[in-house]
């Protein structure tokens, strides 16, 4: 998921970053990493969204992506 690797925390544990600070790095991009997924991931109770659900899949698609892309 969001999380650092213990490989990658070890090397940069020897290269002098304190662990403290990977463990907080850590720890704050879960949060992150799951609200992206729940961006990309399809949603399957669509009717609390209504726009979304009177929208054919391939404009479904484009009203996800196009905010993404224009970076709101």
């Amino acid at each position: 998921m969001a999380s650092i690797a213990g490989s990658t925390m070890i090397g940069y544990a020897a290269l002098g970053v304190p662990v403290e600070y990977l463990l907080a790095a850590s720890l704050m991009a879960i949060p992150g990493g799951i609200l992206f997924a729940r961006l990309l991931a399809r949603q399957r109770n669509l009717r609390r969204f209504p726009l979304i659900t009177s929208l054919s899949p391939k404009h479904r698609q484009k009203a996800l992506l196009k905010p993404l892309r224009q970076g709101q």
